[in-house]
């Protein structure tokens, strides 16, 4: 998908029942974007329809996995017949908590596969775990409110010179 609220909002709901996403470069195109879906262990794909058609000529390549488009409009079914549209399945889902036990699941598990340019020539993932994942996000929020409080006192220091 390209960037947008919807991206995030996916990958964390899958991470929360225990999927591991594989964030793959949205410029990706033919042998290099199979490789990723491949290596991945990829169980399904989530596009938009942005990338649609991109996918879709990869499509052979990658016909044992389903195809769940995120889409605004509708999909064309006589061009597309195995493509699943997310968006009703989503808003369609109960929206209280979930009622199986993720116990099993450790801070040491794998959330996502961000997918970067490979010295090979093909991209290689970088794996982040639920941990560093976590830990990322503390530092970022923390360094956002040390840089809002530099700011706010430069701003105050200099006006009252």
């Amino acid at each position: 998908m390209e960037s947008r609220p919807e991206y995030v909002c996916i990958w964390l709901g899958l991470s929360k029942i225990g999927v591991a996403t594989a964030l793959i470069n949205s410029n990706l195109r033919q042998t290099p974007l199979v490789h990723s879906i491949r290596v991945a262990n990829s169980r399904a794909i989530i596009f938009d329809s942005e990338l649609a058609n991109e996918l879709l000529m990869v499509r052979d390549d990658v016909r044992d996995l389903p195809l769940y488009q995120y889409t605004s409009g509708s999909i064309d079914k006589t061009l597309h017949p195995d493509v699943i549209d997310l968006l009703p399945a989503l808003t369609s889902s109960p929206s209280g908590p979930l009622f199986e036990d993720l116990s099993e699941s450790s801070y040491r598990d794998n959330v996502l596969y961000i997918f970067t340019s490979g010295t090979t020539g093909m991209p290689k993932a970088a794996v982040i775990t639920h941990l560093r994942y976590v830990h990322s996000s503390v530092v970022f929020f923390n360094l956002t409110r040390l840089i809002d409080s530099v700011h706010h006192f430069l701003k105050t220091s200099f006006l009252n010179m």
